[in-house]
């Protein structure tokens, strides 16, 4: 019998559009919690995310705003869970009717077909990609992370320089997905939407196999910010239209920003007939250094990438 049970803790850090975020966490058994958090906005002048163009202007800020961070969050040194927004790393789906049996081989393969609308020379771009199971036409689906060499090198040398060891580096959207991932059926399908303060994700699966992930920031398709709601009913029109063949009568929702009811009208609409909104406070416990439960769904991708370092 043990009486003793394991408790481990991680660390993770997110950066974002508009500043910093991250968290001390605990996990015991399944429970995972909150401990500590801290958030800092951060200039254009200090950071400014970016696919193409280095994103920190100014490396004495972004390691002060860093520092402070991880002080808040009792963070003593070692490995620390990174996570990178939308602008910087880019996240697509790409299916291909046979793989190379060599791994090399394959990389190159899907470098040079993630790569080619991307205006960039493919050896500027480090990518990974996870297998993702077979589509209907029986062609491998893949899921691939890009993101520039000098960005990467950039924020790995600046937080090194701190003391810590960055890892992950990890596309926000696809952490926070992984967060909420265990509450997803593997059968049927689904689509899953995340609306947050600055960013738009959604996606759609057919027995567990993606068939559509897009992420984008709030306005870009609409013009403007407080449109989320047109947002989010043009992906939606888009998603259907690229997957014409499923009939999706399940949404799982996240939701951290702007008014819900707009959006759950929309999906009614939409004819969506089973609505599941996803809360963070089921996922992840706010410790007892950690009061404001309203804030905890904000460091879901920070959990995400600290617990996936336990």
């Amino acid at each position: 019998m043990n009486l003793f049970k394991k408790i481990k803790s991680a660390a993770g850090l997110e950066v974002f559009d508009k500043g910093l975020r991250g968290g001390l966490f605990l996990q015991k058994d399944n429970l995972c919690s909150l401990e500590r958090g801290a958030s800092l906005s951060l200039s254009e002048e200090i950071l400014k995310t970016s696919f193409k163009t280095e994103n920190i202007l100014d490396p004495d800020g972004f390691k002060d705003a860093v520092k402070k961070i991880l002080g808040t969050c009792h963070f003593k040194g070692g490995r620390l869970g990174v996570s990178l927004p939308h602008a910087t790393v880019k996240l697509r789906l790409h299916s291909f009717q046979e793989l190379p049996g060599d791994i090399r081989e394959s990389n190159e393969l899907v470098k040079w077909t993630a790569t080619r609308n991307l205006a960039v020379s493919p050896h500027d771009i480090k990518i990974s990609w996870s297998p993702m199971g077979k589509d209907g036409q029986g062609r491998h689906v893949l899921l691939v992370a890009m993101i520039s060499k000098s960005v990467l090198t950039q924020y790995r040398k600046e937080i090194q320089s701190i003391g810590a060891i960055p890892v992950g580096f990890g596309p926000t959207a696809l952490n926070r997905f992984n967060f909420y991932a265990s509450a997803l059926p593997m059968d049927g399908s689904f689509l899953y939407l995340e609306v947050s303060k600055w960013v738009v994700t959604l996606a759609g699966f057919k027995q567990g196999s993606p068939l559509f992930f897009k992420t984008f920031r709030k306005g870009f398709l609409y013009g403007g910010i407080d449109r989320q709601t047109h947002d989010v009913s043009l992906m939606l029109d888009h998603c259907l239209m690229n997957c014409a063949e499923i009939q999706f009568s399940r949404i799982f929702l996240v939701f951290q920003g702007g008014k819900i009811v707009n959006i759950q009208t929309l999906l009614r609409e939409k004819s969506f007939s089973h609505l599941t909104i996803l809360n963070p406070l089921d996922f992840i416990n706010p410790g007892t250094d950690f009061a404001d439960n309203k804030k905890v769904g904000l460091f879901t991708a920070s959990a995400a990438t600290a617990l996936a370092q336990i």
